[in-house]
């Protein structure tokens, strides 16, 4: 009754009502609630669900949404339609709704953000999501992203979506805080191939990733436990925080040929497969420490002219031969590049290194951390979690 009375006054019988407003919001504790909502086309005011029902349907004619839609904790809720709605302005939150197995939001074009977590049941949606600030989909049965036809976005985070073998973001060109594709379906393909510009980007336990024409990350990029035998990013010339590549147990190929500049640090460790390092022809320049270690038997940097931080090369392969020195001082901090297999290459996380190091002045040293690759991780996660919680 309340929820009737709220908008008696701007709905007109027999005909639809431009906008229902309350500036309480709408609580809605049943399908009654959303069928009193029948005469409006537009609601102005945030839609809150607050209590557990099976199925709900928005009213054909309701086109927008000018607030929040909020649905949460419903965990009797297998279905949810909005025939009509194209644009939500605010938050479109579906969480902790366990038996939610359809979706059905057919013309919704238009969100503020999206937040759809917990949904493990959620296999069926139908969505054509072209404009959100944020997107972020945890631990649902989703097989894929066809949904989101997305441009432009803040921050996209698909995560422990068990099913989802193809995250197809292809239209994409600009993600300005960070991309975080992790734990989801074995070796889950990641297309991103229309990509020009975005903050950070963490990949973790992914297969094939297109990235053919990204050409500047504003923050860090990460491959972390993946699984292809190849990461190329042809376009890609600068990383204006820090590279990081490893525990790759397949990869036997990077190629960044474009690459200049890390202003950061430079990480590549633990990848047991990789013998060749050689897919950074032009990088000139590196921010921070450069550690990299392996089994590679051959690895080279013809462009490095300056290493503001420490250097680390190690190898366990027996003839490896060290193609770096450091007469010129082009390292600033510590130089470590032994002749020959050093049987634990250590990188630079705090443990010391089984060899010597030399400092820009010629001067004997033992290896010190300078960046550590659980720091870029740590970082790379932070800065993912603060995004959503904004």
């Amino acid at each position: 009754m309340m929820l009737k009375a709220a908008i008696s006054a701007f709905a007109l019988s027999g005909a639809f009502a431009a906008t229902c407003s309350n500036s309480n919001g709408f609580q809605i504790t049943s399908q009654a609630d959303l069928d009193a909502l029948q005469n409006c086309q537009s609601i102005k005011g945030d839609v809150v669900v607050v209590k557990d029902v099976p199925s709900l349907s928005l009213p054909d004619g309701l086109s927008a949404i000018q607030g929040d839609f909020l649905v949460a904790q419903a965990i009797s809720m297998t279905s949810l339609t909005a025939s009509s709605l194209e644009s939500i302005s605010g938050k479109f939150q579906l969480l902790n709704l366990t038996i939610l197995s359809t979706l059905n939001m057919p013309r919704l074009i238009s969100v503020g953000s999206i937040e759809w977590l917990t949904l493990p049941a959620l296999r069926v949606y139908s969505t054509a999501v072209a404009t959100a600030s944020s997107v972020t989909v945890i631990d649902t049965r989703l097989e894929d992203l066809k949904g989101f036809n997305l441009k432009s976005v803040g921050l996209v985070n698909i995560n422990n979506n068990r099913y989802m073998k193809v995250i197809s973001l292809g239209s994409l060109t600009s993600a300005s805080t960070a991309i975080s594709v992790a734990f989801n379906g074995a070796s889950a393909s990641v297309d991103l191939s229309s990509l020009l510009t975005v903050g950070n980007v963490s990949l973790n336990n992914v297969g094939d990733v297109l990235i053919p024409v990204l050409a500047n990350i504003s923050g860090s990029l990460s491959f972390d436990k993946c699984t292809s035998d190849k990461y190329a990013a042809p376009n890609l010339t600068l990383i204006q925080q820090s590279l990081s590549i490893i525990d790759n147990g397949a990869l036997t190929e990077i190629s960044m040929p474009m690459l200049q500049e890390v202003d950061g640090g430079f990480v590549i460790a633990n990848n047991s497969q990789l013998q060749t390092v050689t897919g950074f022809p032009k990088l000139s320049s590196v921010g921070g420490a450069l550690d990299v270690t392996g089994v590679f038997s051959n690895i080279s940097f013809s462009s490095l002219s300056d290493v503001r931080g420490d250097l680390n090369i190690q190898s366990s392969y027996k003839g490896f031969t060290c193609p770096l020195d450091n007469k010129d001082h082009k390292v600033q901090g510590l130089f470590t590049c032994p002749q020959g297999a050093t049987n634990t290459p250590t990188s630079l996380d705090g443990v010391k290194s089984s060899s010597s190091s030399t400092d820009s002045n010629g001067d004997k040293k033992k290896s010190a951390a300078v960046l550590s690759t659980s720091k870029i991780s740590a970082f790379t996660a932070v800065v993912v979690i603060l995004a959503t919680l904004l």
